[in-house]
């Protein structure tokens, strides 16, 4: 630290910055302050992406519903008629034996 330190103060000197900028390199506060300033960018960047991230699997999750209930629905509609199909053939046979009985 103390290497840190001297050279902070050899190079400041050299090119003539004033005392104040001197103290706070060496006390490391400017070092405080862009780790709090790259959390908080970090924090923001990650925010911004998981809101993104969130919405389109939202998107996503809501589209494949929405696709299952339209096969859902097919299904269904092949069960109805397949049944309404053998309901009639069924009639139809029995309307046929009728006359021939």
């Amino acid at each position: 630290m103390q290497q840190y330190a001297k050279s902070c103060k050899i190079n400041l000197r050299n090119a003539d910055i004033n005392n104040d900028i001197l103290i706070l390199t060496i006390n490391g506060d400017w070092n405080m302050l862009n780790v709090v300033l790259a959390l908080i960018l970090g924090t923001l960047i990650g925010l911004i992406i998981g809101l993104l991230v969130g919405i389109i699997g939202t998107m996503l999750s809501l589209r494949s519903l929405n696709l299952l209930k339209k096969k859902e629905l097919k299904l269904n509609k092949k069960k109805n008629n397949s049944k309404t199909v053998e309901t009639s053939d069924i009639n139809f046979l029995y309307s046929k034996f009728k006359d021939v009985g």
